[in-house]
């Protein structure tokens, strides 16, 4: 697959050349022949917002918006100005109308011309380095836009953000100057943004800006995993029999790992009657969203945010993570999961998780399964009540967690390289391990030999043993 088809299936034209060993094409554009009907429907939708003002609600509808906008293009189309031609073509052939329906959604998107990437193309990452100069990226595979550019200059990429910014309903800084020179928001479920200008930023540019963009959910089960090779077959059955039986699952990996996505499928394997409260830096899993297919990813679910990046005028203002995790504990929830670990609340999570809150789940950054163990000492160790004690910073991770499961990118792929459980005493056993040529061997056959994790998983389980990969 060309870097182009990577990114998008024809939002991106053909690779052109390199720069810096990344691949480079134009920025995208949608060509004039698909451009007029999708600005006929997207008139449709913003003749239906009436004199509302640009919002987040606008965006995380949008989708539905445009669908609604066709149907009735579909049905008058005299009345909404398209020829009896074109509501034929959409109405009778379905990829014609997929083709409109996503030109519209990014021609009537507040985001726009940023709407290009966000929904022209499946993306992860969206990363401006100058206004003629972006870099995509989606699982290992990065492209350059050099070209084509819809900004003049740098002042014309930081005003755009200044207005996206202030729509209404984002969470976060909602101004962009000289003496704040960095904004963080999120734009509800849509993305994420960390925008910066001079004088935070020096060299040829003025402006840099990170976009996150969710991941498009191409994984909603843990089958997903095994069709696309992420995982086998046993281990999954195995995972899904931890989160099953309530084990503690810490989700290790790199940046761009997946930690996320695979927290979110496992969020969507606990039944239903259980209530999840989310935890979270800048709201990422939203559970209670359609997954894809009509299904909320966990529909009992409540989410507790920190705003991002606000700005309080001292230390005691912010909303910690730390107070959010305490504050958790008061929404009766049956299952705590917390979005990333990267501080003292890991100390937080662990007494959580210590007093009858099992089958809860976090993220954390680690190159390893192992090491992603000392790396939650570490965090707990933050914690001014621990004072660098080692000692019992480690009996207090040991006793709360029960399994570390390890994903990584490697080679342009995702791939879980390491399940490990955790033991006492620093006894830990690797249930499955990747091995030199890549794949994954079962290190412990008997259920038996997982002493925190048998009576857990065995009744979830076909057997004593566990599952060969």
């Amino acid at each position: 697959m060309s870097a182009g088809a990577a990114v998008a299936e024809d939002a991106v034209e053909p690779v052109q050349l390199e720069r810096g060993g990344v691949p480079t094409a134009p920025w995208p554009h949608i060509p004039e022949g698909e451009r007029d009907v999708a600005e006929l429907i997207s008139a449709i939708v913003r003749r239906g917002r009436g004199d509302e003002a640009p919002s987040v609600a606008h965006e995380e509808r949008l989708g539905d918006d445009v669908e609604r906008a066709i149907a009735r293009a579909i049905e008058s189309p005299v009345a909404c100005g398209v020829p009896l031609a074109v509501a034929a073509d959409l109405s009778r052939d379905a990829a014609y109308r997929r083709l409109i329906r996503r030109n519209a959604v990014i021609l009537a998107s507040h985001l726009y011309p940023l709407s290009l990437l966000v929904y022209g193309a499946e993306l992860e990452n969206i990363t401006c380095l100058s206004h003629d100069h972006w870099l995509i990226s989606t699982v290992g595979r990065k492209l350059s836009l050099i070209g084509g550019s819809p900004f003049s200059r740098d002042d014309d990429v930081i005003e755009f953000f200044r207005r996206v910014i202030r729509m209404r309903g984002v969470t976060g800084d909602q101004s962009i100057t000289d003496a704040t020179p960095i904004a963080e928001t999120n734009i509800g479920s849509v993305i994420r943004i960390c925008v910066a200008k001079r004088p935070a930023v020096s060299g040829r540019a003025s402006v840099r800006v990170a976009i996150r963009v969710p991941a498009r959910h191409k994984v909603r089960h843990l089958d997903d995993y095994v069709a696309q090779m992420i995982m086998p077959s046993g281990v999954a059955v195995f995972i899904r029999a931890c989160v099953l039986g309530r084990a503690n699952i810490m989700i290790a990996g790199g940046t761009g790992s997946g930690k996320t996505t695979l927290l979110r499928v496992l969020c969507g394997s606990v039944p239903e009657a259980d209530h999840i409260v989310v935890v979270e830096d800048g709201a990422e899993l939203h559970l209670d969203q359609d997954r894809g297919d009509g299904v909320a990813w966990h529909a009992l679910s409540s989410a507790l945010s920190s705003i991002p990046s606000i700005r309080a005028e001292s230390e005691a203002q912010q909303l910690t993570m730390f107070d959010l995790v305490r504050h958790a504990l008061r929404f009766q929830p049956d299952r705590l999961v917390l979005g990333e670990s990267r501080g003292e609340e890991m100390a937080a999570v662990c007494k959580a998780l210590m007093t009858g809150h099992d089958g809860s789940m976090t993220t954390i950054h680690a190159e390893d399964a192992e090491l992603a163990l000392d790396q939650a000492v570490q965090y707990v160790m933050e914690n001014p009540r621990f004072g660098g004690d080692d000692r019992l910073a480690r009996r207090i991770v040991e006793h709360a967690l029960h399994l570390v499961v390890h994903i990584a990118n490697q080679d342009g792929r995702r791939r879980v390289t390491g399940v490990l459980a955790v033991e006492r005493g620093g006894n830990h056993k690797w249930v499955y391990r990747q091995t030199e040529s890549g794949g994954l061997e079962r290190r412990t056959h008997l259920l038996g030999n997982l002493s925190r994790l048998d009576a857990r998983v065995r009744p979830h389980l076909d057997s004593v043993e566990v599952p060969p990969p």
